[in-house]
């Protein structure tokens, strides 16, 4: 079973915005975590005009820990 989680988006100034995601899932039969951040870019139409993101995967199920997952 895969669970897909991004947490509400923080929008800032020029049409910035920025969210986390996290997904849990299997990778070659085996638990994995992968998460990270995507920012966007939007233009005054509301389209997206720039995006960037980076993520990181690890061994096993890795549910957010403290505050660091903005959800």
């Amino acid at each position: 079973m895969t669970d897909v989680r991004f947490c509400a988006p923080v929008v800032g100034v020029d049409g910035v915005a920025v969210a986390e995601f996290r997904v849990l899932a299997e990778e070659d039969g085996a638990p994995s975590t992968l998460a990270g951040c995507v920012f966007v870019r939007f233009d005054a139409a509301g389209l997206a005009v720039e995006t960037r993101d980076y993520r990181h995967t690890v061994e096993g199920r890795r549910e957010p820990e403290g505050a660091l997952f903005f959800g």
